[in-house]
């Protein structure tokens, strides 16, 4: 009656607008109907909902009576592989393994004998996980073959998941790669983003471990979104970044390091301001070297790195000889690290600024690793032209023998001698200046103090006389 037919029209409405419970409901009423069995769009309907609501014994048989009615080709596997979907959920697997079969071979090239194939690839390889290469093999072979857009995705998918399985963790990205370019939509892609997210940073570590730097950085620009997202952890990125500073190709670190800059949070940036400042200053890129610390200091005003930064800074201008400018960014009070202060005395130095240069050097003597030839050397001839003539006998005597400066230490300590009355140790060492001596200033300052004193002798021998 039409009555009936109102309800049978609104469970229809209900299940292809998908509201399965309203659509369950309806069909429900009319389940021992004829009116229903005699409606092959209704009650494929009907079966669905049982479908969806896992009466996977119910659905069976609703698609058994289903069949007969439908005497088209497509309908007809999709109907078939539904009623083997349903027994699966009842009956062992491999049981129904020969029925996936058979509906592969009975509907060929179409929706239904490409899932039949899909299906029965997972069984037999649930059953016998041995079986991995050529459920791998026949994924592939589903994906280049199938016509239907949702059965390539799966397929494809599934190679990438075997070759995970199998330990083949660069196949199964490479896959994912493709999967995720090939299909921009889909219920897979989710899946498949946790796959590459779980494969993708073993396959960066392995190919730093063996040194292919180059694959692992292309790698990783290519999966950079996954970044972005914080999905994978960036200390991947400054493993590769590394390894090319530790080989010397600073090029490469320098373009890592500007890329984990780009993509990562500005809180997380300030600690690849370093790394990437010693990979331009060891390439001899001082320019930017002055580029990148100066944009340090601006984000960063208080950042935990901006002192060994300013040490590189000032490093790259006395390499670009611009000393002013090295000088100008000297702190003061200079702190207490060694290194910024050797560099502040050098600048120092430099202008014969022989108070600041005592003053950055002296408090290193106190430290456990001695001074270095020039720096004890600057600190000595600071001290000398200070008048701090006992500090600068301290140090002259440890840089005598020293092939750059021990002719200037000698000539010092032969001035020192000669202060304290001693002009026979003094000219013992013009003499050996003379004699031994290399560097033409230092040789000829002795000769002319040693004629000095024989012409002094000559004169007043003849006053004596």
């Amino acid at each position: 009656n039409t009555q009936k037919i109102k309800e049978l029209r609104m469970g229809d409405y209900y299940n292809v607008t998908d509201q399965p419970i309203k659509s369950f409901v309806s069909y429900q009423l009319l389940r021992d109907t004829p009116l229903l069995k005699s409606h092959p769009f209704s009650l494929n309907g009907y079966c669905n909902t049982l479908y969806r609501h896992r009466k996977y014994d119910l659905a069976s048989d609703c698609y058994r009576d289903l069949g007969p009615q439908v005497n088209e080709t497509t309908s007809l596997g999709l109907i078939t592989y539904r009623k083997g979907m349903s027994e699966l959920h009842v009956k062992p697997d491999a049981e129904l393994v020969d029925s996936f079969a058979r509906i592969e071979d009975a509907f060929p090239d179409t929706e239904a004998g490409f899932r039949a194939a899909l299906k029965q690839t997972d069984l037999k390889y649930l059953d016998n996980r041995a079986w991995a290469q050529q459920a791998a093999d026949n994924y592939q072979a589903l994906a280049q073959t199938s016509v239907i857009r949702s059965t390539v995705a799966e397929a494809a998918f599934k190679e990438a998941l075997i070759y995970s399985e199998l330990g083949d963790a660069t196949k199964s990205v490479e896959l994912l790669m493709q999967f995720l370019r090939d299909f921009q939509i889909g219920e897979l892609r989710d899946s498949a983003y946790g796959l590459l997210i779980k494969n993708l940073p073993g396959v960066l570590e392995q190919y730093i471990a063996e040194g292919e730097y180059m694959k692992a950085l292309v790698l990783a620009k290519q999966n950079r979104d996954l970044f972005q997202n914080n999905w994978l952890n960036v200390s991947l990125l400054a493993d590769i970044a590394n390894a090319y500073q530790k080989v010397g190709i600073f090029s490469e670190a320098q373009r890592v390091y500007l890329y984990l800059i780009e993509v990562v949070d500005i809180e997380k940036r300030e600690k690849f301001f370093l790394p990437l400042i010693h990979s331009v200053f060891d390439q001899g890129e001082y320019g930017l070297v002055e580029d990148f610390a100066s944009q340090y200091s601006y984000n960063y005003p208080s950042g935990s790195d901006a002192e060994p930064i300013l040490i590189l800074r000032i490093k790259a201008l006395i390499a670009a000889e611009q000393f002013q400018a090295a000088r100008d960014l000297l702190p003061s009070p200079l702190p207490a690290t060694r290194e910024l202060r050797l560099l502040a005395a050098n600048l120092y130095f430099r202008d014969d600024d022989y108070q600041n240069t005592s003053e950055a050097l002296t408090p290193l003597l106190t430290s456990e690793d001695s001074l270095s030839a020039e720096a004890s050397f600057m600190l000595a001839e600071s001290r000398y032209q200070l008048e701090d003539f006992t500090g600068a006998e301290d140090l002259f005597p440890a840089l005598a023998d020293n092939d750059q400066f021990g002719e200037q230490a000698n000539y010092r300590l032969a001035q020192l001698e000669r202060q304290k009355g001693s002009e026979k140790n003094a000219l013992k060492l013009f003499e050996r200046i003379v004699e031994k001596g290399k560097d033409t200033l230092w040789r000829k300052y002795a000769e002319r103090e040693l004629e000095y004193s024989r012409l002094t002798e000559t004169i007043d021998n003849l006053i004596d006389d």
